[in-house]
């Protein structure tokens, strides 16, 4: 906690420039679309604790394998046929998880890397040994141990903490439960990471702006229907806990992150949530607590002067009011009537998170504007996520689970999610009433 009572001591040390951020966020200005099979492959590398050796490529593997079968087959034809079944349009890669390897190497865009550090930070903490039994035959048993001669030790250190730790649990936990089914786990594993994905860019939203007691964040509340249902505007909780929820709340993450990055302004050390900044400051002693009230207040005026805004009209009565004050401040910098292009910067971040992050679970229906959907194929994999080793689950803890992973339901939506797990057949009904009810996992 000391560190970060530093960093605040030392806030006015920091030139107050543009407006950027480095962390916390999987996408900055100007992002591109995600290929999330390579970050798959990323985060498998690191839960296994391996990479692929620097400037070792596809073709050098390709090479060593079919060298290594060329002197032990008496028809050369087999080995062209071997060719063309393995390693034709990187076939190898979807044999086995421990294959996908191969392609945690590949190039890919800036948004995808900074997805890839944010996913690293989920499983960086408690990294197991992954151990798949993925029933390969002896030819493939070959090219892993070609495989396994050419991998290394990761030297990537986390340079962040994660600001979402109930995320980083939840998909860690599933993405290990992913891993015990090779075959589910090589099918499902890029739906995983876009799920997540949207889960952490949409709670990152909701929970933005809830720092100031120095509390861990936790699930909040977002309504979602079927992509089968109907949306009405009687349904309170869908119209107003669901996309109206986090849309707005989408516009203040850019600004409190890129203020955030001030007061991380130790690069010796992981960057911090801004909840972590004021726990510290709520357990700090009164006299350091002034020493950060002073330096903070002294930095949230400049920076105003700096952005020509006007002053908050109360004035701070101490450290946890002054970061408010500063946060204000780095809001109201973007607003439309401020001066300059802020809020059009503002506003692209805004557009990425529906077009980049949330495309699949956002719908607009008619009279109802836009609303939070789930379709079959992310509900099916949220229920086996959610169910893991359990089956069968209640269906009342069933509905924990996806609560417990962003997603909430309604009453409506609850009888329609019977209905879907009536048509797949995978429930168990002993009686009309919803606590009566198990569901299965489908794997």
């Amino acid at each position: 906690m000391q560190h970060l009572l530093n960093q605040l001591a030392r806030l006015n040390d920091q030139k107050i420039g543009d407006n950027k951020i480095y962390s916390f966020l999987p996408y900055r200005k100007g992002a591109k679309e995600f290929d999330y099979d390579v970050v798959g492959c990323n985060v498998l590398s690191t839960l296994m604790g391996k990479h692929v050796k620097k400037n070792f490529s596809f073709e050098k593997y390709k090479t060593q394998c079919l060298d290594h079968l060329k002197d032990k087959l008496s028809d050369p034809d087999v080995l062209v046929d071997l060719e063309e079944m393995y390693f034709s349009d990187a076939t190898i890669a979807k044999t086995a998880p421990e294959f996908l390897l191969l392609r945690s190497q590949e190039k890919c865009n800036t948004s995808t890397k900074y997805l890839i550090d944010l996913f690293r930070g989920f499983v960086s903490q408690g990294a197991s040994q992954l151990d798949f039994d993925s029933g390969m035959n002896f030819i493939e048993r070959i090219f892993l141990d070609i495989l396994s001669q050419n991998l290394q030790e990761p030297r990537v250190q986390p340079t962040e903490a994660c600001y979402l730790p109930f995320v980083a649990e939840n998909f860690r936990r599933d993405v290990l439960f992913l891993s015990k089914h090779p075959d589910y786990f090589l099918d499902q594993l890029t739906s995983c990471i876009e799920l997540y994905t949207f889960i952490y860019c949409s709670q990152l939203g909701l929970n933005i702006k809830n720092w100031t007691n120095g509390e861990v964040p936790s699930s909040k509340p977002l309504y979602f229907i079927l992509d089968t249902e109907k949306a009405s505007s009687e349904r309170t909780l869908v119209m107003k806990g669901g996309y109206r929820s986090v849309a707005p709340r989408m516009a203040d993450v850019f600004p409190i992150l890129s203020m955030l990055e001030y007061l991380n302004n130790d690069s010796t050390v992981p960057k911090e949530p801004l909840w972590a900044f004021a726990n510290a400051v709520r357990s700090t002693s009164a006299e350091q607590h002034d020493v950060v009230f002073a330096e903070v207040s002294k930095f949230a005026e400049e920076f105003r002067k700096k952005r020509k805004l006007h002053p908050t009209n109360r004035k701070p009565s101490n450290a946890i009011e002054c970061m408010q004050q500063l946060t204000t401040y780095g809001i109201k910098q973007f607003d439309k009537s401020a001066k300059g292009d802020r809020h059009s910067v503002n506003a692209t971040y805004i557009k990425f998170f529906e077009t980049g992050v949330a495309n699949n679970f956002i719908q607009a229906r008619g009279r109802s504007s836009k609303v939070l959907v789930v379709n079959q194929d992310f509900l099916l994999l949220l229920t086996n996520l959610a169910i893991a080793n359990r089956s069968p689950l209640r269906f009342q803890t069933l509905l924990a689970e996806f609560q417990s992973r962003g997603f909430y339901f309604d009453k409506s939506s609850q009888q329609a999610l019977i209905n879907f797990y009536e048509r797949v057949g995978n429930v168990d009904r002993m009686s009309d009433s919803g606590d009566a009810v198990y569901v299965r996992n489908t794997i």
